[in-house]
């Protein structure tokens, strides 16, 4: 829970983004049993791997990748250039969305192309992407539902588009605990992608709709952040 940990928000809310957390996981124990709560290398690299995909392709350059163990855990994280996220009534619902995508696609790359995944991969990234299309379908008086299975899809068409270049830097931290400069940019490109040379804009990041609603931030040069972003912002699986 540690991406929930890391953000500002009321005691209330971080109660119920905890409690939302916990019953994707609840659910993911049912369905695969202690496997859901599996952390390994492989999971770690794909999780990663995930995040820094979607954090190119959303326009963002993207500093490292690394995992790393902790314990009998593999976690990770990813390092990008530009300040922290915040999302309240004010910022840009397609700025929102942006920083949904990204908690979602560490999950999403390790639950689709990892090998044996594990259901209960990033549930804290889950619930705060879902907290966050709740807010955006607020803003836009649309069915969140509706918006949160298109943004779903929209990771998902990312991630398999770009495929080539999520498996062969999977693979790179296999082997390498850490990827970054000429490494990391002729992997992407390899895969078809380019590193953006510099920071696409400010990332406003979760607020929930309704009489609690309150800036939810993320300062700048947090640790291991989000899913898993550094000078600037970071995503974890941790």
């Amino acid at each position: 829970m540690n991406a929930i940990a890391r953000i500002k928000v009321t005691d209330a809310q971080r109660t119920a983004l905890t409690a939302n957390a916990a019953a994707i996981l609840q659910r993911a124990v049912a369905i695969q049993g202690p496997a859901a709560l599996a952390s390994t290398r492989d999971h770690a690299a794909h999780h990663e791997a995930g995040h820094a995909i979607q954090y190119a392709a959303e326009g963002h350059h993207v500093l490292s990748v690394e995992v790393y163990r902790r314990g009998a855990d593999w976690l990770g994280g990813v390092a990008v250039a530009g300040p922290g996220w915040r999302i309240d009534h004010d910022t840009d619902p397609r700025a929102d969305l942006v920083r949904a995508r990204v908690l979602l696609a560490g999950p999403l790359g390790e639950l689709l192309h990892s090998t044996r995944p594990a259901l209960g991969a990033g549930v804290d990234e889950m619930a705060l992407a879902r907290s966050i299309v709740g807010t955006v379908a607020c803003k836009l008086s649309v069915d969140a539902d509706a918006l949160t299975t298109r943004t779903v899809y929209d990771v998902i068409a990312t991630l398999t588009r770009h495929r080539q270049a999520l498996e062969g830097l999977a693979a790179a931290l296999m082997v390498n605990r850490k990827v970054k400069g000429f490494q990391l940019a002729r992997l992407l490109e390899r895969g078809g992608m380019a590193n953006p040379p510099g920071v696409a804009r400010v990332l406003p990041g979760p607020s929930l709709c309704g009489a609690q609603s309150r800036e939810i931030s993320l300062g700048v040069g947090h640790g291991k952040g989000v899913g898993k972003g550094g000078a600037g912002q970071k995503a974890s699986r941790q």
